[in-house]
């Protein structure tokens, strides 16, 4: 949901990266309940390991090695 001080160039992600206590097994299986809820398929196996990067991916910027 928008506000009127929200700007459509205003970005909350990605977030900086490190470690966050909220990335879990708790936040990815609410997300596979989300799915389910939806009528998808539950993921499994390498679709589990896939989602979980995809959403990693989504949320925090990428490391930059040095």
């Amino acid at each position: 949901m928008t506000t009127p001080t929200d700007s459509p160039t205003t970005r909350n992600y990605p977030l900086p990266p490190g470690e966050d206590p909220r990335f879990g097994s708790d936040l990815i299986l609410e997300v596979v309940n989300v799915l389910k809820a939806h009528g998808y398929p539950e993921p499994g196996g390498s679709d589990l390991a896939d989602l979980v990067a995809a959403l990693r991916g989504f949320l925090y910027a990428p490391s930059i090695a040095v």
